[in-house]
């Protein structure tokens, strides 16, 4: 019997030896059908056979937890999935049992075989690992993750250094850009000029035949600041950034549609780098690309503002998103409405209002929370049409001041 903090955790009554809640007037809860689901600030909600009972914590003395009875249960109604196995594994590591939680976050990665994990999940389960030692794990993973989500520099990171400790000579190379992702800008070397017939495509929205020069490119942006570079004397935004990646198309199960990004140069004498986003498919309502920004600090800064050019037949909403920590949370924009054929300028979200959605209502009436630890940048276009492209130009992050000024 120990006593520990409670949690929230998903079980359903079975046949054998359940929980047992020990009350400070010396009364117990025991039985078959005794399992704790619901946990919060003032009571501890209980499954019983008759239905549910919520119990005030200031009654309760101590908790008794069988781990092995939850997992034949969870085994035996078909609920053995990751996030169950996961919430199983901290229930026992709040009650000091260890060895049942590795037991159940082991079980919880192996299920991915047949369940598919979702990337915070794969998060929480190598946190996990990494913490109780299990480096082997937590690199597995990681591993897993990378696979899904090549665009995550931060999982790159810690697989170098679990590779590290675990001894490894060489680790996997890991990909910048998912596999959808054709022709990324890094690949772009001095003395390389882009072929003319690409750049001289119909839908590139200023001077095609300017950028299909075969004049030298610009220098790589590698190792530049992160929020804007300078060159030539043209102030450059997020948008010449190599590391955008497409998003969601290669999830599990997807949650966007297939696309390309890359990175486009534009004039002859001043190069002006814009952010080519083409669609493939129209089988999901968005398309999305995403930037990593290492918990960018972002509290300062009040607006996002950028040009885009649609170049498709069909109006667009786009749409930004930020992804925050700690919990990789998601924050979602409402839309603006791109006219096809047309730039649509000086684009501003304002990020202190509480217009964003997230979980868990995803309604629009939620603040952006951790400005100060932004780890994403994402750029959706909602009811895009399996074919064409949109442009994106002069993405910023502003305060006040730099908003009134930056003309």
């Amino acid at each position: 019997m120990r006593r520990a903090a409670f949690v929230l955790v998903l079980m359903l009554a079975g046949n054998a030896p359940a929980d047992k809640i020990v009350f400070k007037d010396k009364l117990e809860l025991a039985g078959d059908d005794v399992w704790i689901v619901e946990d919060d600030r003032e009571s501890v909600t209980v499954r019983l056979d008759y239905g549910e009972l919520k119990i005030a914590k200031s009654r309760i003395k101590d908790v008794e937890i069988n781990y092995e009875t939850h997992k034949e249960n969870l085994v035996r109604q078909g609920k053995d999935d990751p996030s169950t196995l996961y919430k199983l594994g901290v229930l026992c590591e709040n009650y000091g049992l260890t060895n049942e939680a590795l037991d159940a976050y082991e079980s919880a990665l192996e299920r991915d075989k047949t369940k598919p994990i979702s990337e915070d999940l794969l998060v929480k389960l190598a946190d996990r690992f990494e913490k109780h030692q299990k480096y082997e794990s937590a690199y597995l993973a990681l591993q897993t993750l990378k696979e899904r989500n090549p665009g995550r520099q931060d999982v790159s990171e810690r697989l170098t250094k679990l590779g590290e400790k675990l001894g490894k000579a060489k680790l996997p190379e890991v990909r910048t850009q998912p596999v959808a992702a054709v022709k990324p800008a890094e690949t772009a070397k001095p003395g390389e000029p882009a072929k003319p017939t690409e750049a001289a495509q119909p839908v590139e929205p200023v001077k095609p035949t300017e950028a299909a020069k075969p004049a030298e490119p610009a220098k790589p942006t590698e190792g530049k600041p992160e929020i804007a570079v300078e060159e030539a004397g043209w102030l450059e935004g997020l948008e010449s950034n190599p590391g955008w990646f497409v998003d969601g198309a290669n999830a599990t199960p997807p949650w966007a549609n297939k696309a390309t990004c890359e990175i486009k140069v534009q004039g002859e004498e001043v190069k002006n780098k814009i952010l080519r986003v083409e669609f493939l498919g129209a089988e999901k309502d968005k398309t999305a690309v995403k930037l990593i920004l290492n918990n960018l600090d972002l509290s300062q800064k009040k607006y996002l503002t950028m040009d885009i050019y649609n170049a498709s037949d069909k109006v667009l909403q786009a749409v930004i998103a930020l992804v925050t920590q700690p919990g990789w949370q998601w924050f979602e924009s409402q839309g603006r409405t791109l006219k096809p054929k047309e730039w649509t300028r000086d684009i501003t979200f304002d990020l202190t209002r509480p217009n964003f959605k997230c979980a868990p209502t995803w309604k629009f009436k939620s603040e952006i929370a951790n400005r100060n630890q932004v780890s994403a940048l994402a750029l959706l276009l909602y009811d895009n049409p399996a074919q064409g492209a949109v442009f994106f130009d002069n993405i910023f992050f502003r305060t006040e001041e730099e908003l009134k000024t930056k003309k």
